[in-house]
């Protein structure tokens, strides 16, 4: 399976550390594409903005037409899509929207073939993540409210809508001062290698303190987190706290 959360969770921490500098949506697109290539094994194709067609995928038409960045391998069925956001302009409510045509049309991937899927956004004004307002589609991102169900566009004439079709809870991530960021994974695969990633991190941010054991109750040496990339294995410094791991 592709660890693609734990890669989304090590990319924002080159951010949080300044490593990796992103400052729009084309920036997050390719820096995170550049990542991917150099931490997965060349079997797989990192490519950016391939045509829906290219893999040949039924029933059409899609929310979109092309996949923001595709991994794959050749010749067989393996194959991953990443959409990203990286709203700069305000424009709240219409960005809350698009975020949502982005999910659905995951799903619609996901629903034709794709092993998997994630929605990235990442936020560095506040009222992308809190706010005053937080019903309608304010709620799936300041209230923790489930994106699910129609979703209506909430400017303009309003005759646009799209369906999500599995519950997704919003999960904001800290990265640096005001910067946040989302990660959804879309598909059963995907969703599993989230919630094990996820157990793993906590686990070992967690102090491990026997009570028994001569009753010392110390807590045990922190272990290091063996990082699996995709063709090699590298190991991760120890983590701290709990703050550490959510940064991973």
């Amino acid at each position: 399976m592709f660890p693609l959360p734990e890669l989304i969770r090590r990319f924002f921490r080159l951010v949080a550390t300044g490593t990796v500098e992103i400052y729009n949506e084309f920036s997050l697109q390719h820096e995170v594409g550049v990542f991917l290539r150099s931490a997965v094994s060349p079997e797989y194709k990192v490519q950016f903005e391939r045509p829906v067609d290219y893999f040949s995928l039924r029933p059409a038409p899609f929310v979109k037409t092309e996949i923001d960045i595709s991994v794959f391998r050749p010749k067989t069925a393996e194959r991953y899509a990443i959409e990203f956001k990286f709203p700069r302009n305000g424009q709240y409510p219409e960005q809350m929207f698009k975020a949502a045509q982005d999910v659905a049309f995951l799903e619609q991937l996901v629903s034709a073939g794709f092993t998997g899927g994630a929605f990235v956004m990442a936020a560095d004004d506040p009222l992308f993540y809190r706010g005053r307002v937080q019903s309608g589609i304010y709620a799936f991102f300041r209230a923790g409210r489930a994106l699910h169900g129609v979703i209506t566009k909430p400017t303009g004439r309003k005759d646009e809508s799209v369906t999500v079709q599995r519950s997704y809870v919003l999960s904001w991530q800290a990265v640096a001062s005001q910067m946040k960021y989302l990660f959804v994974p879309v598909g059963e695969n995907m969703r599993r290698e989230y919630r094990l990633t996820t157990r793993s991190l906590d686990r070992i941010a967690s102090p491990d303190v026997s009570p028994g054991g001569g009753g010392s109750g110390r807590p045990r040496p922190r272990r290091r987190l063996d990082v699996w990339i995709v063709g090699h294995r590298e190991q991760a410094p120890p983590l701290r706290h709990r703050g550490d791991a959510r940064a991973w």
